[in-house]
């Protein structure tokens, strides 16, 4: 590990094993340095410490960010990434249809709550409204 320092090389298993066959001509297993304790604490003291990757892109970023079940939406990217890009716009189009659809269904209620509320309205202010028009009507029908 001196010698890989020494020369401002990154201490990596891969590199102990390259050194250590040059300069011993022994071959050294990765497996050496994992099982042995000493050997191990030794390289985990001079290797460089892990460099968690960023996120791609800042939306997924912020996904992250605002995420309550990180691990679970790590999986879930990984799982997407895996995917062809062609499967995955055709999943975002079904998406964007489905939603428009909700928005429209949305609207619809909303328009259907405002009309029935502004006919009750008119119905408390004495002017017959039609929904109770219609129910007169259709209880006449049954009964003659």
């Amino acid at each position: 590990m001196e010698c890989l320092t020494a020369e401002q090389q990154p201490v990596t298993v891969n590199a102990i094993r390259e050194k250590v066959k040059a300069i011993f001509g022994v071959p050294f297993s990765a497996n050496t340095i994992k099982r042995n304790e000493a050997a191990h604490a030794l390289y985990m003291s001079c290797r460089q410490p892990y460099r968690v990757p960023a996120a791609r892109d800042t939306l997924l970023r912020d996904l992250y960010a605002s995420a309550s079940d990180r691990p679970h939406l790590h999986a879930k990217v990984a799982r997407l990434r895996r995917q062809s890009k062609d499967h995955l716009i055709a999943r975002l189009i079904v998406l964007e249809r489905a939603v428009e659809l909700h928005r429209e269904v949305e609207n619809r209620l909303r328009e259907e709550i405002v009309r029935n509320s502004l006919q009750t309205r008119a119905g408390e202010n004495g002017v017959a409204s039609t929904a109770a028009a219609r129910i007169a009507a259709a209880a006449k029908e049954e009964m003659g």
